[in-house]
């Protein structure tokens, strides 16, 4: 026993040592983007200090820059084919979490089929994908799901016939795994389920996404036996079939009060960023908790908006439908646009907004954006829609939706300045010269950040 101790001891030390040689960043959200070459992979990485090293694995033909990005700090890699580097993120300042990015020569992970790029480019696609819908269904039972309705949407009869049909499964083992720490995975884990199909009985990669997570961890793989088996037993998909023309009716309503193709040639008019595909996946049980992802390399780039459905109720008229159901869509498409052009200026962005204080309310669900970088992005990608409301809309719809969204982003959501980021982006905006693309303003309007 003394010498199994005295074993143990001495693994740790060296564990310690050798954590002490590493180039090291800090922590206190776990929660971690990664900018894996040209892609940016928001809250992606989850640090657990349980895993000494986490592996993060991606392929390279070239040189690739991996950047990790967490609450408080960034740290770089520079890497070829057949390499790997360690490194440690500080959690707390307690924690030890070891990092291990290792490189492959090998596929682009990101490469589309070229029937895919021939069927799709140019087009926009509503869909409820269905192991995406099966993931939100499980999300609705767990402990997490029944408080949050920003996360979960409880309102309307498909979540009460939800609730009614699967709630006898809530202690299946899926539904407590999943619950774990959702609210920082739960964008992750639903953007992996729109690449997954069912082949017969069992979950895949869609033959589009087929080497999306080959190297990198989806963050699903470990669960898919237990989403067969909880499908399995609870008819999840007889369900979704007898549900089908339900989501057909919704694909039509997104559709009509969305106009896609509008929002597309709006926003490239004025962003160099170029996409050839947009898709729109949504599902009736999402409420206020959206996000996007960006894939694609060489001559085939596609946006996944993960959203909520369309309004279904008649209170609005169909203009501010639409001005409704676009600020929902706009705000997820346009991230493929902002970001990249805040990634250029990073560090300015960094160092001004690192005050919390300044610029969000405590408590608030400002809370999950856990960096300066998130922060910035959230005010930048809703004052792009006020410009896109400006240019689009008009008299009572026009004046709805800014005050609608100058109500939410301060009162709701916990952005406290925004209205006046707001005013002073249009401000910007509007004086430009015309056919000025918005990353011009980023100097400006980060100066004027600079001096609150």
């Amino acid at each position: 026993m003394k010498t199994f101790s005295f074993t143990l001891l001495c693994l740790a030390l060296s564990i310690c040592l050798k954590a002490q040689d590493l180039p090291t960043i800090h922590a206190t959200s776990p929660s971690v983007d990664i900018r894996d070459g040209e892609v940016l992979k928001s809250s992606y990485w989850t640090i657990n200090p349980e895993y000494n090293p986490d592996e993060y694995k991606t392929s390279v033909t070239g040189k690739k820059r991996i950047v990790y990005y967490t609450d408080l700090d960034s740290i770089s890699f520079d890497l070829g084919p057949n390499e790997s580097v360690d490194f440690l993120i500080l959690l707390n300042k307690s924690d030890s979490c070891i990092q291990r990015l290792t490189t492959v020569d090998g596929p682009n992970l990101l490469d589309f089929p070229e029937e895919f790029k021939e069927a799709n480019r140019g087009k926009f696609t509503f869909e409820v994908p269905e192991v995406q819908e099966l993931l939100h269904i499980i999300f609705a039972l767990t402990p997490t799901g029944v408080k949050d309705s920003n996360l979960v949407n409880h309102y309307g009869n498909y979540y009460k016939e939800v609730m009614e049909h699967f709630g006898p499964f809530d202690q299946e083992q899926i539904v407590k795994l999943l619950d774990e720490d959702l609210v920082n995975r739960y964008p992750g884990m639903k953007a992996a389920a729109c690449g997954m199909i069912w082949k017969e009985d069992h979950i895949v990669n869609a033959p589009e996404y087929e080497h999306l997570y080959l190297l990198s961890a989806n963050p699903l793989t470990q669960a898919i036996p237990m989403l067969e088996d909880f499908a399995a037993k609870t008819g999840f998909r007889e369900f979704y079939k007898k549900h089908q023309s339900y989501y057909d009716q919704l694909m039509l309503q997104m559709e009509a009060q969305s106009p896609i193709q509008k929002q597309w040639d709006w926003i490239e008019e004025r962003f160099p960023q170029v996409y050839d595909h947009y898709r729109i996946t949504f599902s009736p049980l999402v409420y206020g908790s959206h996000s996007t992802v960006r894939l694609g390399d060489g001559d085939f780039k596609q946006t996944i908006m993960l959203v909520a459905g369309p309004y279904e109720k008649e209170e609005y008229d169909e203009e501010i439908r639409e001005a409704l159901l676009t600020r929902m869509i706009l705000t997820e498409i346009d991230h493929n646009y902002v970001n990249p052009t805040s990634d250029l200026y990073r560090d300015q962005i960094d160092k001004i907004f690192v005050d919390r204080e300044k610029w969000t309310q405590a408590g608030s669900s400002a809370d999950y954006y856990n960096s300066p970088y998130s922060i910035f992005n959230e005010y930048m990608t809703w004052a792009v829609f006020n410009a896109y409301a400006e240019d689009n809309f008009s008299g009572a719809a026009l004046e709805f939706i800014s005050d609608r969204v100058d109500k939410q982003m301060e009162e709701w959501r916990g952005f406290s300045k925004y209205s006046e980021f707001a005013d002073k982006f249009l401000e910007l905006y509007d004086a430009r010269p015309k056919g000025q693309p918005i990353p011009d303003l980023y100097p400006a309007m980060l100066a004027w950040c600079a001096e609150q």
